[in-house]
Order: C-alpha cells, then structure tokens, then sequence
C-alpha cells in the first residue's frame, strides 16, 4: 500500500480559556502538530495553574525543560556564561536599573537603599537547577552547592566544574557585579535579603565575594550586617531566641510543624518585614527591590520593584493585604504571565525572547499532578477518578465506536468480493445464458415490429455487456481488501505510566527503573484501553503492538498487557509475540545487525549506533512507520486506526486514521 497521511482523532476540545487547541478531528492529510503557544492563570499564592479540559492543553514536562535549556543556551546541564537569551534579558533589564538610578548627593549619600534577593537575582543558580537536581529541589543536594561542603564538612566538589573562588558553585548572575558596583558607587545603600536559612549566611557572604561583589580594594560591597537571612524552620533547628525581634505577632501566619505559637513567616511575610525593619531601623527609604520572584517582590516597602526572569522554579506566596502595605504598593501588580510561548520540541529547541514567557516547571508539573490526580509527596496517580480518567476514558469510548464502524466495513468489504469471486463462475455462466436467450430474441423479430425488432436488440447488446463484464471479473477478479487491524503503542497508549514517570522517576527518565517496571509487568491498564481493543477485535480486527520497547522486554510487555486484561472473550491473549513489534538493541555493546528486520534499511532509517559503521539505530518516527508500512505491504493488514500518546507515534502514514492520547508528562521526538 502506498503512503498515506491519516486522518487525525485527536483528545477532546478545549476548554475556552485555552489558547492550544486539541482538534477532535482532522482531515486526511492534516498534519499532527503540537501546540506551541498555551494560556493558563498560575495562582502566585500557592503555584497551582487552572486544569484545562484536556491533557493536550499542559505544557509537556520534556518540552518545557528543552524550552528552558534553550532559553539559557545550556548543554548538559550547564547555562552558557557568554551567549544566551537569557543573558541578553538580564542584560536589557539591569540597563533599565541602571537608568532609574542616578548619582545621588552628598546629603542623600547612604539614605536611599536597593534590596536585593540572592539566589537568581544575584547568584546564578541555573545549573544547580538542571544538572545539579534535574529541576527538583533538594535540599540536601542545595546545601552542598551553597556551602561548598559536604554533610560531613569535607569539600563539595562543584559538578559544573567552576568553583567560584575555589570553593562555590555559583556564580554571578551577569551583569551583576557591575549592577551593584554602580549603584554603590552612585551612593545607595545596598542589601540582601535572602530566603536562604541563617546555618547558610557565611556561605552566601563569602560566595558573594568570590563571585566579584567587591569593591576595587576587596572589600565586600554590601556589608555582612546588610545581608539577612531568615532563621532555622525545621522541627529540629527551630530556635526561638534566633527569630528577628522585628517578627511581629500577628504578622508572621504560618507557624513551624509541631511547635505551637512559633514563628515560620511565609516569603512574603518575612522578607516584607524585613525591608519594613531595614527602613525603620537604619533611616533609609528603599527605592529598588530586586528578585527573580514575585514572592521576593510583594509586601510593600519599596519604592519599585525589579523581576529578573526565572522559569526554572516558582516559589509561591501570599500578598499580604492592603492594611500591611498600603493600596497604593507598585509591587502588587506584579502578576504571572498568562501566555506561555513555547516551541514544539523538535530537533532543535527554539529559545523564548523573555524567560518569564516561558511556561515555569513548577505549575507545570502541579498542573501534570492535579490533571492526574497525583499527590506530589507520592507521585502516584488516583486510579478510580481524576481529569485523566474522565478525559482518557469518554476518547476511548468514542474511538471505539468508531474503530468499530471501521472494522466490520472492512471485513464486509472482504466478505463482499470474496463473495463476488465464489459467485464469478455462476454470473458468466447466466450471463452467457442471457446472451443466447437475446439472440435467439432477435433472430424471432425480424419478423416483428420495427418497434420490437429494436427492443430486441437493445437487450442483446446488454446482454453481450454483461456476459463479456462476467467473463472479465472471472479471469481478473478483484483484489480482496487487507484484512482490518489496529496498531497500539505501549507507554501510555495500552499500558499506564505515570506512576513510573512521576513517583519513581519524578519526571526525569531513568533507563534503569523503566527496565525495571517493564521486565517486572508494573503497569496498569490505560484507563478505557482494554474495552477499546475487545471492541475492535469483536468488530473483526486483529490487534497489532508497535512500541519503542525493546525486544528484550517483548515477552513481560505482552504478559503484562495480557494480566491487565487484554484478552478476547474466550479469555486468549489480544496481543500475541508474533504481531508485537518491538525495536531492536540499539547500544553500542548490544547491538546485533542480524536481529534488525528486514524492512529496516538505510534507505528509511537515517541514524545509526554511534560508533558503529553501517549499523541502523532509526529515530521512532522512522522505526513506527516502517513497521507500519511492513504490516500494510508485506503482511497484508489495512491498518484502519494507529493509536499513540506521543507524535512520532502516529506521524508517517500507513494508517487511515490516527488517534492521539494526551500525555503531559514526556516527549519523545522525532
């Protein structure tokens, strides 16, 4: 069968406060296209994000991470220190800085103040965030990029290979140094006020000074009394007699776990005190605040407020209330965006112009959460009710009454020319008879009527018409159709994921734990999966498995989709080893040329084993649809629905239709 692009089934419409359309159907020859652009309101007081109508409305976890790496121009895990969109933004808005604040007078000298917060406003953190915790926070991790030690107070030796002054990990961010040494020179007074606990305050002091906050003599540009840290909060390291006296009762909301009437302060709450107490206490006016979040921002105290982008984690807070800080506070304003730009991942990931555009990872993974129903303590998805289900579920149901239809209109056209071929030798047989009873008609009128003598004829030549069309469909009978099929993929098509990617994984794949999942048949059944393939098998499809899977794992994968229920009505397996395509070993020490199909060639797969001359590795896309091109041509198969979580699933051709199922939580391209 020649190529064909699908018709395209994708997840349900979206709600209307979306701006990335899932299309319910396309057709033929449409292509699948993620969405590359995607509207949702982040709640800044606690880090949630509205749920969409659909899972394909959620800024995939994979994309979002290759969105943010290009934003930073980073590479395994490191940001590039000269060149990057981010740098460039930084670069616009310490300008902006810079510009605001002028040379002040001897008189005003020391009496106007700019407060600034340190992690990502001041010290670089970026890769700590990616390479150092794959963008999940530890705090064990965090202590020894912050301190330079490890936990028994032996040297941390920095994975980004870049010591900052011989003993820390992070660097300035750009621009930084110079930002600060101009505005003291200018006058201001300067301050940092820092979420980062009191057990951490020599290290964040002494790593300012290493990363260049110094004056031209070595001195450090903003004093040791200037910077604030908030105290200890733990259960264990909560000390009373440590919180500031400016911690006011009645001011500070939250307490710590366990220990009545103490204090703990949302970010907010303690780094709005804290610039209330720096005003009060040393006679300044704060004119600039500076952080990369808005819960550095809010609060009041300052005259402006300065946001340095940051999409890499999201710390929520509530505002505190008009009362507090007046209704007249600039910073309030400060709002999440509401788009989020953010290139289908492709080959190349394209970088955002503004960081703050970018979908933040942290709502993203709460909202791939909430749409699962996941606690993020255990990243373990409700299995009886969740938008996933409801939305997976009502797909599957309405695909396979369509599935169905497409089945038993398959296996009728089958049975309608295999019919027609049994029944050939009868039809020339009576359309021969027909043609002797019209010509011994017309030799009878010859002595009739013109009228007759023209009806006669009339019928001998349809008579001769369908004798000699009988006698050409008995010696060219018509190619019987290819029996009906539907092609699943695995992962989150058939058999349900999450639990592995988020509670296991937490978003970040682990070749090891999936070997681990998959050899020991861990997965459940994709909510709605199970009824869909027993209808299209009812309705006379044979069932077909293309996975990227690999073949050492082909016989746990079909037993475990046969222990979740994949079996027909007489209890016998739906997938079968023979019809369950797996890929090949693709390593550099596995790989065996002799156990790559015979359909695969250089001519459709364009990669190979690194390091293996001649060898064929293929992406996915070119691996499926080969696959599905071998089950059409050379197995005989009309495959009437390819259903797939991922887009290099479905794209390819060799299907007459495609079904997409919403999956946020990875992405694998091309």
């Amino acid at each position: 069968m020649s190529f064909r692009r699908p018709a395209i089934v994708a997840a349900a419409a979206l709600a209307t406060a979306l701006t990335a359309t899932a299309t319910p159907a396309l057709a033929a020859g449409s292509s699948l296209t993620p969405p590359s652009s995607y509207t949702f309101k982040v709640d800044p007081t606690t880090g949630s994000v509205t749920l969409p109508s659909s899972g394909e409305a959620i800024p995939n976890v994979d994309s979002v991470k290759s969105a943010i790496r290009a934003y930073y121009n980073a590479s395994g895990g490191l940001a590039d220190r000269t060149s990057s969109s981010y740098i460039s933004e930084v670069s616009g808005i310490i300008g902006q800085i810079e510009a605001q604040y002028p040379a002040l007078s001897d008189a005003d000298k020391g009496t106007k103040a700019i407060v600034f917060d340190t992690d990502d406003t001041l010290l670089w953190n970026y890769d700590y965030e990616d390479k150092g915790s794959n963008f999940n926070y530890n705090g064990t991790t965090n202590a020894q990029w912050v301190t330079g030690k490890n936990a028994d107070n032996t040297d941390f030796s920095c994975p980004n290979g870049d010591e900052v002054g011989g003993a820390f990990c992070f660097p300035a961010v750009p621009g930084t140094p110079a930002l600060v040494k101009d505005l003291a020179a200018k006058g201001y007074a300067l301050y940092v006020v820092t979420g980062r606990p009191a057990s951490q305050k020599q290290a964040t002091i002494d790593n300012l000074k290493a990363a260049g906050f110094t004056t031209s003599s070595g001195d450090p540009l903003i004093p040791d009394s200037h910077v604030f840290t908030k105290w200890e909060t733990g259960a264990t390291t909560y000390d009373a007699s440590t919180v500031p006296d400016y911690i006011k009762s009645g001011e500070c909301s939250t307490t710590v776990t366990g220990i009545p009437h103490s204090y703990k302060c949302t970010t907010v709450e303690y780094k709005a005190q804290t610039r209330e107490h720096i005003e009060d206490a040393d006679g300044v006016e704060i004119v600039g605040n500076v952080g990369d979040q808005l819960s550095d921002l809010w609060g009041g105290y300052a005259n402006k407020a300065w946001k340095i982008p940051n999409p890499t984690y999201f710390l929520a807070s509530p505002n505190l209330d008009a009362v507090h800080i007046g209704s007249d506070d600039e910073s309030a304003t400060l709002q999440p965006a509401t788009t989020y730009t953010m290139a289908p991942l492709t080959t190349v990931a394209t970088a955002a112009a503004k960081g703050d555009g970018i979908p933040n990872i942290d709502p993203v993974r709460a909202e791939i959460r909430a749409y699962y129903n996941a606690p993020s303590s255990t990243g373990i998805a409700d299995k009886t009710s969740s938008a996933y289900i409801t939305e997976v579920t009502g797909l599957m149901k309405s695909w396979s009454s369509r599935i169905a239809t497409d089945c038993k209109t398959q296996v009728n056209r089958i049975a309608a020319v295999t019919a027609a071929h049994a029944a050939a030798p009868a039809v020339v047989a009576h359309t021969a008879k027909m043609l002797r009873k019209a010509k011994t008609a017309v030799r009878k009128a010859k002595h009739k009527s013109r009228k007759a003598k023209r009806r006669a004829h009339r019928t001998l030549v349809r008579a001769r018409a369908n004798y000699n069309t009988a006698k050409y469909n008995l010696a060219h009978p018509a190619k019987v159709p290819n029996k009906p099929a539907i092609v699943l993929d695995s992962d989150d098509t058939t058999l349900w994921n999450y639990d592995m990617e988020d509670g296991a994984m937490k978003f970040v794949y682990d070749a090891a734990i999936g070997a681990d999942w998959t050899l020991n048949k861990k997965f459940p059944a994709v909510p709605g999966s199970v009824a869909l393939a027993k209808a299209a098998k009812a309705a006379g499809c044979t069932i077909i498995g293309v996975t990227g899977r690999t073949s050492d794992q082909a016989e746990a994968s079909v037993e475990n989709l046969t222990q979740v229920g994949f079996v027909d009505s007489k209890g016998a397996p739906l997938f079968t080893p023979a019809l369950y395509f797996t890929k090949w070993l693709t390593g550099a020490t596995t790989y065996d040329a002799t156990k790559v199909p015979s359909y695969i060639n250089s001519s459709n797969c364009s990669t190979s084993v690194t390091g293996i001359a001649g060898s064929l590795k293929c992406t996915t896309q070119e691996y499926k649809s080969a696959t599905r091109k071998h089950i059409e041509n050379d197995l005989h198969y009309d495959i009437v629905g390819n259903l797939g979580d991922q887009y290099s699933d479905l794209v390819g051709g060799f299907a007459d239709k495609t079904y997409k199922v919403p999956n946020p939580t990875y992405y694998l391209w091309p």
